[in-house]
């Protein structure tokens, strides 16, 4: 249900699922927000690079979840469309989202140029039954290279002895679920 909300999903969405299964990002993201929130989902068997686009285009899909180095992939192919003809193939597509490791800055933004698709940079954790933080959703600008701001939980980040840290200093990452 994070993810749903957390995304604005709705019944008109539909996902692209090309994740594997036994990986929450797949299981909790991209098959159970759909659920939640009424829409639909186009699962392939396994990622493929050269069918992606198509997928996509075909069955009208609004929005994917994928991992950095799914969008490096799909920034280094050369399908048959490409340049403006792609861009307004892919026009209705909402965001994709990107999660599982961090995405490098200038990936995100040369994904977002190239393919005029917004990517949502996300974190989440299996124990936590995925999604934590979240950056918002266009029109809100995102900020490359940050997971975003905690979405449905309390986020705080403490030092050995249990202290919360300020802003931009490490430690242990702490989440409670507000739900």
């Amino acid at each position: 249900m994070n993810t749903a909300v957390a995304h604005e999903l709705s019944a008109a969405d539909r996902a692209l699922c090309v994740l594997p299964l036994c990986h929450i990002n797949a299981q909790c993201v991209t098959v159970m927000a759909p659920l939640a929130s009424g829409g639909s989902l186009v699962m392939p068997h396994s990622f493929s690079v050269s069918s992606f686009w198509g997928w996509v285009t075909d069955h009208g899909v609004s929005w994917f979840s994928v991992v950095p180095t799914i969008i490096s992939y799909l920034m280094h192919h050369e399908g048959p469309l490409s340049g403006d003809a792609l861009k307004d193939a892919l026009k209705d597509v909402r965001f994709g989202r990107s999660a599982s490791a961090a995405l490098p800055p200038a990936l995100h933004a040369g994904f977002e140029e190239k393919f005029g698709i917004p990517i949502v940079e996300t974190m989440g954790l299996t124990e936590t039954s995925a999604q934590i933080l979240s950056n918002p959703m266009p029109p809100k600008t995102n900020k490359y290279g940050s997971p975003g701001i905690a979405f449905g939980t309390e986020i705080k980040v403490i030092d050995d002895q249990g202290r919360e840290q300020p802003a931009g200093e490490e430690g242990e990452l702490m989440v409670k679920g507000i739900v």
